[in-house]
């Protein structure tokens, strides 16, 4: 009896522990943004649109998806480096972050680097951070 009431007591303890320290990517602007470059950067249509809104880019999911795929099929090779993100403005439901980072491209062997710039926004929907438009 008592090393059940051992094992519950440790459980209730673990529980949330692990649960705090597991927060989703989209639960801040930040997060969101970080993890939408890592997808993209790993050419992953599907993780990419999933930090999306449904209309982002005036696209359905599916056309986004396919885009996504054709644009990684036919790209060179590619990285991001040095990415700076800052947040512009950040209510309850929307925000904006500017994006500063050095784009990496290999193709046929050749490495070019160029410092680019975008700003994102993103809105809250069902407590998670999409993005919603690019520019």
């Amino acid at each position: 009896m008592k090393l059940l009431k051992l094992v519950l007591i440790a459980m209730i303890m673990i529980i949330p522990i692990s649960v705090l320290s597991c927060s989703p990517a989209t639960a801040t602007p930040k997060g969101t943004v970080n993890a939408w470059l890592d997808a993209t950067v790993a050419e992953n249509a599907q993780a990419t649109v999933s930090y999306e809104t449904e209309n982002f880019m005036e696209m359905t999911t599916a056309e986004r998806i396919e885009t996504y795929e054709m644009a990684f099929e036919t790209a060179p090779s590619f990285s991001i480096t040095n990415r700076v993100l800052t947040i512009e403005s950040e209510t309850e439901s929307s925000a904006t972050i500017a994006i500063d980072f050095r784009l990496i491209v290999v193709q046929h062997g050749d490495s070019t680097e160029v410092d680019e710039s975008l700003t994102v926004d993103l809105i809250k929907v069902d407590g998670e951070w999409l993005i919603s438009e690019e520019y």
